[in-house]
C-alpha cells in the first residue's frame, strides 16, 4: 500500500483519495465515505489546508498504522461542531476507539520561537479540547489531537525541537496538565507525516512524555 509524506496537491488528488476509499479500512456507510471524499477533493482544489492535512492524516493511520477510521456522520454533529473522526485503536474493535481532531500548518507566520509556537499550540490545544468536550455529549470516547507541520513550519519547529526540547515541553505542558484539558488523553506534534514528540494522559491523569522517550 502507498505511504504518502507530502501534502496532495491537484494532479495526485483523486488517486490518493481512491487509494483510500479502495483501501477497506475506511468505516461508514458508502454514501458517507463518499460525501467526505469529495468534500476533501474539492476543498483541496481550493488550496485549503486543512484537506490536505486530513487527508494526510487518513493515510497514516490506514497505510503506516493499519488501522481503520471511522468518518462520524454529519448528523451526529448537527448541533455541536466535533471532529469528523474516530480512530479504531485496535482493529475492528468499536469500543477502543478514539476520536482525533487534526490541526495542520506550513506558514510560520507569527510562529516563531521567540513570539509564537507557545501561542499556537496553546490555542490549538484549547481548541481541540473545547472539541473534544462536546463530542462526549454525542459519542462518549476519549480524544486526541495531532497537530501537522509541513514546509515552512517543520524546519522551523524541528530545528527547535533539536536544540531545545525542554521548551518545547513547556509549551505543550503549559495547557496538557493533569487537571487541564482532561477531555483530551494525547497531544501529538508530526512533521512531515513522521511523528516528533507526543505526551499522554495515564488513567489517573498523570501526563507522560510517550515519545521520543
Amino acid at each position: 500500500m502507498p505511504i504518502y509524506r507530502q501534502l496532495p496537491e491537484n494532479h495526485d488528488i483523486d488517486n490518493r483519495l481512491n487509494s483510500l476509499k479502495n483501501s477497506g479500512l475506511l468505516v461508514g456507510s458508502d454514501a458517507i465515505i463518499d460525501k467526505k471524499l469529495n468534500d476533501l477533493a474539492n476543498e483541496v482544489k481550493l488550496g485549503q489546508i486543512g484537506a490536505k492535512g486530513e487527508i494526510t492524516f487518513l493515510e497514516r493511520q490506514i497505510f503506516s498504522l493499519g488501522r481503520s477510521v471511522e468518518i462520524i456522520p454529519e448528523s451526529v454533529q448537527k448541533n455541536v461542531k466535533i471532529p469528523d473522526y474516530a480512530v479504531y485503536l485496535n482493529q475492528g474493535e468499536p469500543l477502543k476507539s478514539e476520536i482525533t481532531e487534526i490541526k495542520t500548518t506550513v506558514k510560520t507566520t507569527n510562529v516563531s520561537a521567540s513570539a509564537g509556537w507557545d501561542q499556537w499550540i496553546k490555542k490549538k490545544i484549547r481548541q481541540a479540547n473545547k472539541q473534544l468536550k462536546k463530542s462526549g455529549l454525542t459519542y462518549g470516547i476519549t480524544g486526541s489531537l495531532e497537530m501537522q507541520l509541513y514546509e515552512n513550519a517543520e524546519k522551523d519547529f524541528s530545528a527547535i525541537l533539536l536544540n531545545e526540547p525542554e521548551t518545547v515541553a513547556g509549551w505543550i505542558l503549559q495547557d496538557f496538565r493533569s487537571n487541564q484539558m482532561r477531555s483530551l488523553r494525547r497531544v501529538a506534534i508530526y512533521g512531515n507525516g513522521e511523528l516528533l514528540v507526543e505526551f499522554s494522559r495515564t488513567e489517573n491523569h498523570q501526563i507522560i512524555k510517550t515519545f521520543p522517550e
